[in-house]
This record gives C-alpha cells, sequence and structure tokens, in this order.
C-alpha cells in the first residue's frame, strides 16, 4: 500500500491514480484487474462527483473515459446518480444469486428475463417473464383509487396519454381510451359499452353508433314478451327464435308473424297462428314458381276441420251471424267487392265483376274454343231433355240471396244431364257450418238442349205450315 504526497491511496500499486486506487499483479502493465474511487472538485455546484470505478483489465481509474469499464457515479446538488457500463455488453441485477433484471447493450430491460432483445422488436423495450409458467405484472393501486397505462406520442397535452388503459377501483369499471377519450368500457355487471361511459343494463353490449359485422350470433330462444333482439326502450318487441330455421317477429308482448323452416309465412300467435304465404313450384315443372296464400295444412286449425281461410278487405270476426263459420277452405270478400284489370295499352280499366249478396255480376264468356274440344258431336235429343226438366221458382233459405227466383234443382237435372251436374248433396255440420259446397248446373248445357229442341220445334213448324199450304192449295 502506498499514500503519496497528495494523499492518494494505493493497494496493489505505487502510482494511485485516484484517491483510493486498487489493482492486483496477475498481469503487467496497465492490463491488470483493479478499482478505484475518485472526486471531482469544482466551485459549481452540481458539477462535483464522487465516482466509484470497477475495471477487470486495468486502466487510468482518474477518468471515465480511460480504462474504466464501469462505475458508479453521483453528481452534487441533487445530481443524478449513474451507473455506467461502458462495455458493449449487459448490465445484470441478481438477488439469492439467481438473475432478476438485465439491461441489454440495446437498452432493452428484463425483468426475470435475461435476454429481452430476443423478443419482437416492435415491443421488446421491457420484457417481464421467463417464458415459462404463469407470469404477470399488477399495477397496485389504492381501493378507491384506479390504475392507469398510458401510451404516448409526445410529452404535452393530450399526446402525454393519447391511448391509455383505466380500471376505477372505485366504481368497478375497465375503460380503454383512444385519442386521448374513453372509447369503450367494461362494468363489473359484465356489460360492454362502446362509444359510451353508462351502457345499458339491461344489454351485455351497448355500441352508441352503427354496428357493422360479418355475422351476429345470438342464443336460440325467446318468447313474445321476452324477444332476443330488442331496442333498450321496448323490452317486449324485437325478433326471436322459437325453434331450429324459425324466426319470429313479437310487438307488444305478443308474437305477430313468423317464418318457417319450409319457407311459410305465418301471422298470429299460438292457437290463432295462420299461415299466409309460402312460394312453391307451380305444377310438376319447377321451372315457373307461385305463392300460395294461406296454406292446405290442417295443422294450424285449432278444429283440424281444414285450411286457413282468407279473407280480402273483410274482418269476419265481427259477423253477428251465429251460424256463420267456416271449415278453413273459403275465401272471403268485402260485401260490393269489385275486380278490376287494365286494359292492353295500361291506360284504363275494365270492371270485371262485383259481387253483392251472392249474386255476382260481370260480363262473362264461357270458354268454348274448338281447338280446346274433341268429340264433338251434334245433340239430337233437344226436346226430349227439355221437355224432362223441371223448371221451378223458389226461395233461398239465405234470405239475403233472394226470394221467388226462377231456376232449377240441380239433383232433378241430374237425373236428365248427370253430365252436366257436379258437385256433392250440401250438408251442414252440428254448428251450422257447411259441410260441403252443395251441387251446381252447367247451364250453358241446357241452353244448348234448349237451343237444340227449338230448332227441332221449327222443322216440326216449317213441315206443317208446309202441310198447311197444300191444303189450302197454296
Amino acid at each position: 500500500m502506498r499514500i503519496d504526497s497528495s494523499g492518494k491511496v494505493g493497494i496493489g500499486t505505487d502510482s494511485p491514480q485516484s484517491i483510493f486506487h486498487t489493482r492486483t499483479s496477475e498481469s503487467t502493465s496497465n492490463h491488470n484487474a483493479g478499482g478505484g474511487f475518485s472526486l471531482t472538485s469544482s466551485s459549481t455546484a452540481g458539477s462535483r462527483a464522487s465516482v466509484l470505478f470497477l475495471d477487470p483489465d486495468g486502466g487510468n481509474f482518474a477518468t471515465t473515459s480511460d480504462g474504466a469499464y464501469a462505475y458508479f457515479e453521483k453528481k452534487g446538488a441533487g445530481g443524478d446518480l449513474n451507473i455506467i457500463n461502458q462495455d458493449n455488453a449487459n448490465t445484470k441485477f441478481y438477488t439469492s444469486g439467481l438473475q432478476r433484471m438485465a439491461i441489454d447493450s440495446a437498452g432493452n430491460v428484463g425483468i426475470n428475463n435475461s435476454s429481452p432483445s430476443s423478443y419482437d422488436s416492435n415491443a421488446r423495450n421491457l420484457v417481464v417473464g421467463s417464458g415459462s409458467g404463469d407470469e404477470g405484472i399488477t399495477i397496485a393501486s389504492g381501493a378507491g383509487s384506479g390504475g392507469r397505462l398510458y401510451f404516448a406520442d409526445g410529452t404535452s397535452g393530450n399526446a402525454v396519454a393519447d391511448g391509455y388503459i383505466f380500471v376505477n377501483h372505485a366504481s368497478q369499471f375497465m375503460s380503454f381510451g383512444v385519442d386521448a377519450s374513453e372509447k369503450l368500457r367494461i362494468t363489473n355487471a359484465g356489460i360492454v359499452g362502446i362509444n359510451t361511459t353508462s351502457p345499458d343494463s339491461n344489454s351485455k353490449l351497448d355500441v352508441n353508433g352503427n354496428l357493422y359485422a360479418t355475422r351476429l350470433y345470438v342464443d336460440a330462444g325467446g318468447n313474445g314478451s321476452d324477444p332476443m333482439i330488442r331496442v333498450s326502450t321496448d323490452t317486449n318487441t324485437g325478433i326471436f327464435f322459437p325453434a331450429n330455421d324459425n324466426l319470429a317477429i313479437t310487438t307488444g308482448g305478443s308474437e305477430r308473424l313468423r317464418l318457417e323452416a319450409n319457407g311459410t309465412l305465418a301471422l298470429g300467435n299460438g292457437d290463432n297462428r295462420r299461415p299466409f304465404a309460402v312460394a312453391s313450384n307451380l305444377g310438376y315443372e319447377s321451372t315457373y314458381k307461385t305463392t300460395i296464400i294461406g296454406s292446405t295444412s290442417t295443422s294450424y286449425n285449432t278444429n283440424a276441420t281444414g285450411a286457413t281461410s282468407i279473407c280480402f278487405n273483410y274482418n269476419p270476426s265481427g259477423n253477428g251471424s251465429g251460424s256463420f263459420s267456416g271449415n278453413g277452405s273459403e275465401i272471403w270478400f268485402r260485401r260490393g267487392q269489385v275486380f278490376k284489370t287494365p286494359n292492353a295499352a295500361d291506360n284504363s280499366y275494365f270492371t270485371q265483376f262485383s259481387m253483392t249478396d251472392g249474386v255476382t255480376s260481370g260480363d262473362f264468356n264461357d270458354t268454348s274454343d274448338r281447338n280446346l274440344k274433341e268429340n264433338i258431336t251434334s245433340i239430337t235429343n233437344g226436346y226430349d231433355v227439355i221437355k224432362n226438366l223441371n223448371p221451378v221458382t223458389f226461395d233461398w233459405k239465405d234470405a239475403n240471396k233472394g226470394n221467388g227466383l226462377g231456376g232449377f234443382i240441380a239433383q232433378e237435372v241430374e237425373t236428365v244431364l248427370p253430365c252436366d251436374v257436379l258437385g256433392e248433396d250440401y250438408a251442414e255440420g252440428d254448428r251450422g257450418e257447411p259441410l260441403t259446397d252443395g251441387k251446381s248446373i252447367n247451364t250453358t248445357s241446357i241452353v244448348a238442349h234448349l237451343t237444340k229442341a227449338v230448332q227441332e220445334q221449327q222443322e216440326l213448324i216449317e213441315d206443317l205450315q208446309t202441310q198447311i199450304n197444300k191444303l189450302k192449295g197454296e
């Protein structure tokens, strides 16, 4: 050991370069290990410094730029404490003989990680965890306070927290900010609010603005009073899914419309649900399509007596007649219903026919094109047919249809012209509902036989007139 005339102390060296200078003698020249302590004096506060040098290869310990590869430096007058490694190497911190933190030569910090620069260059300034087992970071704040993680792109104004994550322990929510303002919040009830700081408590997701999604999934189920998709201010109006491949719309707590798996559009709720329309092929050729109004299924009719009736411009539920009923196979029209079609130029229209009190009025033509017929033969027994018909007058049992009318009885005509009477005998059920439509007559056939009978009578008249003329000598 040596103490020179300036008061510098050297151990292992006879020429100490600092206040305290140590050196081994394991090698020659200045390349042996050592360390030292120096004090920089200055009349300027803050410029004075105490420095502890560490150098396994020796060097000039009186300066931080020559030979000293690592040193601790404390500036005076409230100055910084600097820990400096001048080698291009890591700076590591150990406890209990184990490395706990490392600062590598690129300035990346690893906590419980010795090689932070091995990770993605976009996010390796701080690497926490060894990569084995569970790891984590905890921000510990007061029970009534909050914890924050800021993302800054400047040191003033909104730039200091351009993006952030904030946990409010007092109100128990987590929020995410972008452009220095909150954009998303998660409450302690698991409710997510986007672009709102007070998400609706009736929903798990509250979006203040437009929502665009490639797909939107909701659970199957719901009912008329509790639809799966609805607005926050009206909890019993919306859309629900009563079964697989079924979709229903409800208003005011009652189902109003259902689209079923087979494409049937049904109206109503429960036992009152009735099919409205379904797409179908027209006949056997799938090229041609049609829309079925109503249904031929009995499953929608609570009495299982037929398909659903269709009503146009008329509500039959208000009819006061005790016998007013149907079997689901009817089409109902408003009294005085008028049917119109456009003309060929599509600048006017024709009134085709109207219906009032059981009478259909209009201009009717029977289709009679020769090219639509075969087995055409002339009638030869017109008079024999006509003389066996029984013209009658009658009153309809339905007084609305009229009294003292002239016509024929279908069952009587059927004995004379069996091919010109269609249908079954009219019958009613226990409630007075019609079970059959009754029999109808092809009146054109009667006209044809009547025409032939007149022709036969005219031939007879002309023959008699000829005989009379001969008797008169004319």
